[in-house]
């Protein structure tokens, strides 16, 4: 299981969040300003939406997703996809990744898709 932290995210912009159940979970996104170069960041949070209670999450590899921002992100059952994302604004640089992360271990897998991926 996944060892989780008490701690709130810190100041950031451009993150990933999907609600499941009673908590929004909020992870990715970037910390620096608009405009200038800042680091990305695979920071992994939820809030309790009831009770207002934030906790910080360690989640477990083996194959986290490499740290970005602009990602997008879906829920299916007890578990969140997400996908791309600006790994590097200067150069830009882009990921086609696609993970996983069972909310109930708290564990990353990387998905194989498979086909030919989307361009324009």
């Amino acid at each position: 299981m996944a060892q989780s932290l008490q701690a709130a995210p810190s100041a950031g912009g451009y993150h990933e969040n999907v609600v499941v159940e009673h908590k929004m979970f909020v992870w990715g996104g970037a910390a620096g300003t608009f405009g200038s170069q800042y680091h990305s960041r695979l920071d992994l949070f939820s809030v309790n939406i009831v009770t207002g209670e934030w906790r910080g999450h360690k989640a477990l590899p083996p194959e986290m997703p490499t740290s970005c921002c602009y990602a997008s992100a879906a829920v299916i059952g007890s578990c969140i996809y997400t996908h791309g994302g600006e790994i590097s604004m200067l150069p830009f640089t882009a990921s086609d990744e696609l993970h996983q992360l069972d909310i109930k271990e708290m564990r990353w897998t990387k998905v194989e898709a498979r086909g030919a991926i989307p361009t324009g």
